[in-house]
């Protein structure tokens, strides 16, 4: 059992909020105890949220027992990029309009974070709970970007059609190793096959800078989940959440 202070989510959320990982290693766990300690934990945090790695049945009731509810189960993939094959017969046809460019200066993140607020995400944890809602889910995520401005590590990719850009993936690299934070869509192109390039354009553009992929997607974002599973990922764990 890993308890995370989530400090960062008190600008975010306005409140103080907790993480609570648990895995096969806690299925021994006692409920009298776990219940004692998660109670503890409920009043000193206004927003606590349970990660329960898949599989982990015992746990799953123990949480629900004390009043969690479930509200998205996270999947985390890896895309092996030395072994993927692209090709136009996925139904991408890919063209000189469609770009894709890394950038790094102020102005570039700036413009990435107004358009995140203008309500890029709507299906993680946040934007579907009553407490929070779309906006602040956005702002969350606008705060994330912001955060990573000026970082060694951060990658900012946007990806352009006509010379505009209508989408971006935020990430972090570490050797030959991307690490997808989030990305999406921006409002004004979220109809027609801009989802599709959107991830098709990311894959070609990256393939030779990584060895390897990996990012994380809600489960409730079906349109996201059958875009990638076209390069056939690995599933490398999932886990079930849970809120208070």
């Amino acid at each position: 059992m890993k308890v995370i202070d989530a400090y960062w989510e008190k600008k975010n959320l306005g409140m103080s909020a907790v993480e609570v990982i648990l895995n096969n290693d806690d299925l021994n766990i006692d409920y009298l105890h776990f219940a004692d300690k998660m109670h503890t934990i409920k009043k000193k945090y206004a927003y606590v949220v349970i990660k329960i790695t898949a599989g982990s049945y015992k746990l799953i009731n123990f949480v629900n027992d004390l009043g969690f509810k479930f509200i998205e189960s996270q999947i985390k993939y890896s895309i092996n990029l030395k072994r993927i094959k692209l090709s136009n017969n996925r139904g991408i046809h890919v063209n000189d309009s469609f770009s894709l460019k890394l950038v790094s200066d102020r102005k570039s993140y700036n413009y990435v974070i107004s358009e995140i607020k203008k309500g890029v995400f709507n299906t993680d944890r946040i934007a579907i709970d009553n407490r929070f809602g779309v906006d602040v889910s956005n702002i969350r995520y606008a705060n994330w970007l912001d955060d990573m401005f000026g970082k060694d590590e951060s990658k900012l990719f946007i990806l352009y059609y006509k010379g505009q850009p209508f989408g971006f993936h935020a990430g972090s690299c570490l050797n030959s190793l991307y690490q997808g934070n989030f990305g999406g869509v921006f409002v004004d192109y979220q109809k027609g096959m801009f989802g599709a390039y959107w991830s098709y354009l990311f894959i070609d553009g990256v393939k030779d800078i990584y060895e390897k992929v990996m990012f994380s997607c809600s489960s409730n974002n079906l349109k996201v989940i059958k875009l990638w599973h076209i390069f056939e990922p690995t599933i490398e764990n999932i886990q079930y959440v849970f809120t208070n």
